[in-house]
């Protein structure tokens, strides 16, 4: 087996890319596909989404963002698709023994965006590693800021971000620092 020298590089995130490969005008997003892992050495570091199974739940490793993911949306992991206001949403998530972890939560707006695959017709996600994911909005934990009755939520429909009163329910799926 052939030995790689680790570098500051190869541990090196940033930005997520968008999931946009068509180039519609010169110059746009499709164009350079600026995101993680352009300029890396190594290209096996270069999968970004990994799935696995432990025990019976499924998980989604995002190596961009160093996230671990709940991977089904109609498993424990999204509150088995159904639908919660916040302040239940965020008791769910901070109480939830998924995957052999107990410190789940809800998703900040970035996190949450971070998984939108604008390139992807619907649900806007990367679907082999999200399946039966709900063309509906799901909860971030970002406060809106001018009312801090209604929080960020982001569409799986349109990758669209807007707020919405705290009460009203949505979808939800839970996220852990992973890596």
């Amino acid at each position: 087996m052939k030995s790689m020298q680790f570098d500051k590089a190869y541990f090196t995130r940033g930005l997520p890319k968008t999931g946009c490969i068509t180039e519609v005008w010169t110059g746009d997003d499709g164009t350079y596909q600026a995101g993680w892992w352009v300029g890396l050495d190594f290209a096996g570091n270069r999968t970004r989404f990994v799935s696995a199974t432990i025990g019976v739940d499924v998980i989604t490793m995002d190596n961009a963002t160093g996230l671990m993911w709940a991977a089904l949306g109609n498993r424990a992991g999204c509150n088995n698709g159904e639908k919660l206001a916040l302040p239940e949403a965020i008791a769910y998530a901070n109480g939830l023994t998924f995957a052999g972890y107990s410190d789940w939560r809800i998703p900040n707006i970035f996190e949450l965006v971070s998984i939108v695959n604008y390139g992807e017709d619907m649900p806007k996600i990367y679907i082999p590693f999200f399946p039966n994911t709900e063309v509906e909005e799901y909860w971030s934990s970002t406060h809106y800021y001018d009312d801090v009755n209604s929080n960020y939520r982001v569409s799986f429909l349109t990758g669209f971000i807007d707020a919405l009163q705290i009460g009203v329910p949505q979808e939800l799926r839970c996220v852990r620092n992973g890596l």
